[in-house]
């Protein structure tokens, strides 16, 4: 934690949950904040004549970035990222009319890259790989529809 950061008021791990007064704002337009009860922002929501559309950003209760986030009339569509409160990369992830789609990046606290995974509408489907946090190949699991069809276990590579 930096040292002009206050603790978090809660686990920083924690995201922030949707605020229920997002139905409220059906007339609204431009950028609405939203607020923690302690009264940090919790995100920023881009409306357009009442229609969510554009880059939101989310926060962590410490106020550090937890996600960019796209919209599209009202739904997820679009690149998503997301954060771990010590502000490395967590994940990248792509949307279509609020599923997820193509090519999905995790990555380990520390920075490597966890895993890669292929969605279409909303569901694995494809190779998986898995990486240690040496940033060496694990595994390739492969799915289908969500459900795991096959693992193969990647040696690891051979020192000269």
């Amino acid at each position: 934690m930096a040292d002009n950061e206050s603790p978090p008021e809660s686990p920083p791990e924690s995201p922030p949950e949707s605020p229920p007064e997002l139905a409220l704002v059906a007339a609204q337009h431009g950028i609405v904040l939203h607020h923690f009860d302690t009264g940090r922002v919790c995100c920023e929501m881009p409306y357009e004549h009442g229609v969510l559309q554009g880059e939101g950003k989310m926060y962590y209760t410490a106020g550090t970035l937890y996600a960019t986030e796209t919209y599209a009339r009202d739904v997820l569509s679009g690149p998503t990222t997301l954060y771990y409160p010590n502000g490395k990369l967590q994940a990248e992830l792509l949307y279509v009319d609020g599923l997820l789609e193509g090519t999905i990046r995790e990555y380990f606290s520390s920075g490597p890259q966890e895993s890669v995974s292929e969605y279409r509408k909303g569901r694995k489907n494809g190779i998986t790989e898995v990486y240690n946090e040496a940033g060496v190949l694990e595994s390739r699991k492969t799915y289908l529809e969500d459900v795991l069809t096959h693992t193969e276990r990647v040696p690891p590579p051979s020192k000269p």
